[in-house]
């Protein structure tokens, strides 16, 4: 071999040494790079309850408590995802959602800050602890990766997804503080209750209705019902629930859509309906089967445990504000930036989905009447929403949530004040409010505050609260199963035509 040969073959060893160097530092960093953390502050953005007063003598608002009022001793929680105060106050004025009106005059009620990034499963684990998402554990739909972990598995096949679950949360929720006291509780379709904990009571997991079918049997399969259901022994009923509810679609389908004969057989009949193709159509079914199920199982199991704090879940408004909320007003659609095409094609289809929206909200106000008509009568009842809606350029979703607008709260019972307007509430608020109403200790650090002034004057006051340094349960309070595996294909699909994941 050369001189001259040798030191070509030096250089370029060292030039390629060099390079793998080079990488390997950059796959270190990357991999050991902490993501950064999501905002987690409340965003400070008008509602159209703010300025709003009832009309008069349209609902009689009344203005005080009622004399000798005491603290609720149970609450129902109801959750409607993506609902907001533009949509609701003008169908409230209407008559049209007659039980939440009812509340409103017999409580209190206002806007609830969320803040960004408006991810459900971050929103409502917040809800239910207290906690901002650095400290609670979950972040997002999905677990993140680096870049280079995503072209890694990308050479190796396909990329693989993890979800966060329940088994990721670090901190007590409110239904595990008050298990861990032998107090009955409820939670019904709950974002990031997948694998369901032990509780003191029923705990039905959200995934349910997303892709995964309910099994019976031995073997694999109790254990897939045992990550699902709790107490396990209850699958078999709730499977059936599902079926049923299912099967009960056909007859329900009108009140929600004015379709072409065509798409009707189609949301009827085709098996390949696809939430990314087909997401008109499917979404259809999709919020009246997940809607229904879970107010089925409330309205079932309330009755039986009557429990301190039952927590139901409904996805409809979400949903349906997603897709339709183009359908629903096409007005505010002149500023967005839309494209003409996509315009013209939405508009197209307008007749058939026009009333949608208002549809599904009409609907979780008829479970709104049917849950509370089942309640003792020491029950109080709290309506909330993670976040609202704005018009968006996208014409496969031309609703969205990006910019953090707020939701609703509600409160009515024994001891809230009634006809009150709610200020400065966040999502940090609601916790403490539950918790400390219910007797429960509060912890020092906790971002948010009871509402006291929803409450009748005396009863809710920093003196009658306790406050411990950490909340703390005398057993662990995650789910003894393992963490899930990856989305199936069918779950993952439909979170990226929400534009969840990427």
């Amino acid at each position: 071999m050369t001189r001259r040969l040798r030191r070509i073959l030096l250089r370029i060893a060292a030039v390629a040494a060099a390079l793998s160097a080079a990488f390997g530092l950059l796959l270190v960093s990357d991999v050991l790079r902490e993501p950064a953390p999501i905002p987690s502050t409340p965003a400070e953005r008008p509602s159209p309850i703010d300025r709003w007063t009832p009309v008069a003598g349209t609902h009689g608002y009344r203005t005080a408590a009622a004399a000798g009022a005491a603290l609720p001793k149970r609450w129902l929680v109801v959750g409607w995802d993506g609902a907001d105060w533009d949509e609701i106050l003008p169908m409230i004025e209407k008559g049209e959602m007659p039980h939440l009106a009812r509340m409103m005059r017999d409580g209190s009620y206002g806007a609830l800050a969320t803040f960004r990034p408006t991810l459900s499963p971050v929103l409502w684990t917040t809800v239910a602890t207290g906690e901002p998402p650095e400290h609670h554990g979950i972040e997002g739909f999905e677990k993140p990766t680096t870049r280079v972990q995503r072209r890694l598995q990308g050479l190796f096949g396909r990329r693989r997804r993890v979800l966060y679950s329940n088994a990721d949360r670090k901190v007590p929720a409110l239904w595990d503080l008050l298990s861990s006291e032998r107090r009955p509780v409820l939670v019904v379709g709950y974002h990031n209750t997948h694998p369901v904990a032990h509780v003191n009571g029923v705990m039905v997991s959200s995934f349910l209705m997303q892709g995964l079918q309910m099994l019976e049997g031995g073997g694999s399969a109790r254990a897939a019902a045992d990550r699902r259901v709790f107490p396990p022994e209850l699958a078999p009923e709730i499977s059936a629930l599902q079926t049923d509810v299912e099967h009960r679609f056909p007859s329900a389908l009108d009140r929600f859509a004015d379709l072409t004969p065509a798409d009707r057989r189609r949301a009827l009949t085709d098996p390949n309906l696809d939430s990314d193709r087909d997401q008109f159509l499917y979404f259809l079914r999709f919020a009246y089967v997940h809607d229904t199920f879970n107010g089925e199982i409330a309205e079932r199991f309330l009755p039986r445990l009557a429990p301190d704090v039952a927590f139901v879940h409904f996805q409809g408004i979400d949903f349906a504000s997603h897709y339709y909320l183009y359908f629903h007003d096409a007005s505010q659609y002149g500023n967005v930036g839309l494209d003409p095409s996509c315009r013209e094609s939405l508009d197209a289809l307008a007749p058939e989905y026009r009333r949608t929206l208002t549809a599904f909200m009409r609907y979780v106000d008829d479970w709104l009447g049917r849950l509370t008509a089942v309640l003792p009568a020491d029950t109080a009842v709290m309506v909330l929403s993670d976040h609202g809606f704005d018009p968006v350029a996208n014409c496969h979703t031309p609703g969205g949530h990006r910019a953090a607008p707020p939701g609703i709260l509600v409160m009515s019972g024994p001891g809230i004040r009634a006809g009150a307007k709610i200020e400065g509430a966040s999502l940090y608020d609601v916790f403490p409010t539950l918790a400390a109403s219910l007797g429960l200790p509060l912890a020092n650090d906790l971002r948010g505050h009871p509402l006291d002034a929803a409450f009748a004057d005396g009863l809710l006051t920093p003196g009658s609260i306790r406050m411990v340094e950490r909340l703390s349960v005398g057993k662990p309070f995650h789910p003894d199963t393992a963490t899930p595996g990856p989305p199936d294909p069918e779950l993952e699909l439909r979170l990226r035509s929400l534009g969840y994941v990427r």
